[in-house]
C-alpha cells in the first residue's frame, strides 16, 4: 500500500472515530439543549400566569373575575389560539374540571415533599412528543379573601399550574442549528485532511520517491547518483545522509573486492586444512577398525565356548552325567553374561560419548548397590567371596538411573574378576560428605601397580600381567570414569599390589529434574 494511501486511510479512521465520539457528545448536547429551551419557555409561561393571577388578586375591587376564573379563561383561550396549553389543578377540588391527571398527581406528591418544579417529556397516542411542566401555587395574603373559609393560611400549598408545550417546533429549531454546526465541522475536517495530505506529499512523499529512484540506480551498480533536496529539516538531513552513504558504498565496493581476494586465498588454505583433517579421519577409521577387530576377538572366545558346550549338551553321556551337565550349563551361562556385559559396555560407551542428556532423579546409592550385587550372586558364591556393606540407610543423590547402574556393574565385576579364590572380600561403603555423596568399592586380590593407576581409566587399557588370566577388553573402568565425569563427580584409586584395590567415587548434589 502506498504511503499517501496509508496516510489517507489513517487520517480517515482517526476522523471517523472522533466523529463518532463527537456525535455521541453532540447528541447528548442536543437533548440537553432541547430540554433547557422547553423548560425555559414553560417556566416563563408559568411566571406570566402567576403574575397575571397576582395582578387580578391585587385589584379585586376593579376586576370582577377571581384569579381562578381568570386562569381558567386564559387556559381555554390558549387551547384555541396557541400551540401550548396549561391547566390549574389541586388535590382539594372546588371545581371538578380542575381534576388532576396522572402527571399532575405525581407532581403534587413531589411538591408536598418539597420539590419546586416537575417536568418530563410525554408522548400521546398519535406519537407526538410534548413537554410537561408543573410548578406549585402557595397561599398568599391576597388569596385569603376567597379561600379563608377552606381553612388555608398564608404559605400553605394550594395546588399548581401544569403547562404542556409541543416539542416538534423546538426540535426543528435545535436540529437545524445542529445540522449547520455539523456541516461546518465536517467541511473543516475535510479541508484539514486535504491540507495535511498535500503538505505530506510535497514535503515527505515526493522527496522519498526521489530517494527511492536513486536507490534503484545504486542497485543497478551506478554509484555516481546524487539526490538534491534542499530542505532545512529531517528530509534534508536524510538526503545528505543518503549522498554520504552512496560515497561510502563506492569506497566499500573497492574494499569488498580486496576482501574477496583475501577470502579466496583463505579458502585455499581451508581446503588444505580439510585435506589434512581427512587424513586424520582416515586414521581414526583405521583405529575404529582395530577396535572392532579387538571386540570381535573378545566376542569370539566366549561365543566359541557357548557353541562348543551347547553341542556337548546334546550328547547322551553328558545328559546322564548330572555333575558334568551342570558344569557345562554354568559355563554357557557365565560366557553368556560376559557377552551381555560386553555388549552393554559398548552401548553405554556410545551413549556417554554422544550428546546424551543426563536426566537426574533421586537415587538410593545403597539400595542400588545391593540390587546390582545380587546379579553376581552365583559368581560370588562360586569364588567364595565375602561381602561387607557399610552404608547409611537411604543415602540419596540425584543421578541418571540409566547410566549410574553401570558404575556399580563394572566396579563389582572387576572386584570379582580380580579377587582371591575362596578367601576374597568385597566391601562397599557409602556416606554423605560436604556437597555430595561418597562411596567406595574395596576388594582383595591382585591389586594395581601404582605406576599403572593413571592408565587404567584409558579405553582398551589392559594390564599385560592379568590379560591372559581374566576376560575383558579394557572398557569397564573407562566407562565408569566417563559416567562419573558426566555427573560432575570424580573417581580415585587406592591400591597395594597383590593385596587389594579400592575405588572411591564422589557425586555432587544436584537439583532433581521436575
Amino acid at each position: 500500500m502506498k504511503l499517501i494511501l496509508r496516510l489517507t486511510v489513517f487520517l480517515s479512521v482517526i476522523i471517523l472515530v472522533l466523529s463518532i465520539f463527537l456525535f455521541s457528545i453532540f447528541k447528548n448536547f442536543q437533548e440537553e439543549m432541547l430540554l433547557n429551551i422547553a423548560k425555559t419557555r414553560a417556566k416563563t409561561l408559568f411566571n406570566m400566569l402567576v403574575l397575571t393571577r397576582q395582578w387580578v388578586a391585587d385589584r379585586r375591587d376593579e376586576v370582577k373575575p377571581v384569579p381562578a376564573i381568570v386562569t381558567k379563561e386564559l387556559s381555554n383561550y390558549a387551547n384555541n389560539y396557541s400551540n401550548f396549553s396549561f391547566h390549574i389543578t389541586s388535590d382539594k377540588l372546588i371545581n371538578p374540571e380542575n381534576k388532576p391527571d396522572e402527571f399532575e398527581k405525581k407532581a403534587i406528591a413531589f411538591f408536598k415533599k418539597g420539590s419546586k418544579e416537575v417536568y418530563s417529556f410525554k408522548t400521546d397516542k398519535s406519537g407526538k412528543v410534548f413537554f410537561r411542566y408543573m410548578a406549585p401555587l402557595y397561599i398568599k395574603k391576597t388569596c385569603l379573601k376567597c379561600h379563608s373559609y377552606q381553612g388555608y393560611k398564608v404559605g400553605d400549598f394550594r395546588g399548581g399550574i401544569s403547562i404542556t408545550i409541543p416539542v416538534e417546533d423546538l426540535e426543528n429549531y435545535v436540529y437545524k442549528s445542529s445540522f449547520f454546526l455539523t456541516s461546518s465541522i465536517t467541511l473543516l475536517y475535510i479541508a484539514v485532511i486535504f491540507s495535511i495530505i498535500l503538505l505530506v506529499y510535497f514535503y515527505v512523499i515526493k522527496p522519498v520517491l526521489l530517494i527511492k529512484d536513486a536507490a534503484k540506480e545504486i542497485e543497478s551498480g551506478n554509484f555516481n547518483v546524487k539526490v538534491n533536496i534542499n530542505y532545512d529539516n529531517e528530509i534534508g538531513d536524510l538526503s545528505n545522509s543518503f549522498n554520504s552513504m552512496v560515497g561510502k558504498l563506492a569506497k566499500s565496493e573497492e574494499k569488498l573486492k580486496e576482501e574477496i581476494k583475501a577470502l579466496s586465498e583463505k579458502y585455499d588454505r581451508v581446503i588444505k586444512e580439510l585435506e589434512l583433517k581427512s587424513l586424520k579421519l582416515k586414521k581414526a577409521n583405521t583405529y575404529k577398525s582395530e577396535v572392532l577387530d579387538l571386540i570381535a576377538h573378545e566376542i569370539r572366545t566366549p561365543m566359541t565356548k557357548i557353541i562348543s558346550y551347547s553341542e556337548l549338551l546334546t550328547k547322551p553321556e553328558v545328559k546322564e552325567n548330572k555333575e558334568l551337565y551342570h558344569k557345562i550349563v554354568n559355563t554357557i551361562q557365565r560366557n553368556g553374561k560376559i557377552l551381555s556385559q560386553l555388549f552393554d559396555n559398548i552401548l553405554v560407551m556410545t551413549r556417554v560419548d554422544s550428546e546424551y542428556k543426563i536426566e537426574p532423579v533421586a537415587v538410593d546409592i545403597c539400595r542400588m548397590f545391593m540390587d546390582i550385587i545380587q546379579r553376581f550372586k552365583d559368581e560370588i558364591e562360586r569364588k567364595g567371596i565375602k561381602i561387607e556393606i557399610n552404608c547409611h540407610r537411604k543415602l540419596l543423590v540425584c543421578a541418571d538411573v540409566d547410566l549410574l547402574p553401570y558404575v556399580f556393574i563394572n566396579l563389582i565385576s572387576n572386584a570379582i574378576k580380580f579377587n582371591n579364590e575362596k578367601d576374597g572380600l568385597i566391601k562397599f561403603e557409602g556416606r554423605k560428605v560436604k556437597n555430595g555423596v561418597e562411596f567406595s568399592v574395596f576388594n582383595t586380590g591382585v591389586g594395581i601397580d601404582k605406576s599403572k593407576i593413571e592408565k587404567i581409566f584409558k579405553r582398551f587399557f589392559r594390564d599385560r600381567e592379568n590379560s591372559g588370566k581374566v576376560e575383558g577388553v579394557g572398557l569397564g573402568l573407562s566407562i565408569v570414569s566417563r559416567i562419573v565425569e558426566r555427573h560432575n563427580g570424580n573417581i580415585t584409586v587406592e591400591s597395594e599390589r597383590d593385596k587389594w584395590a579400592k575405588f572411591i567415587v564422589f557425586l555432587p548434589f544436584v537439583e532433581k529434574k521436575g
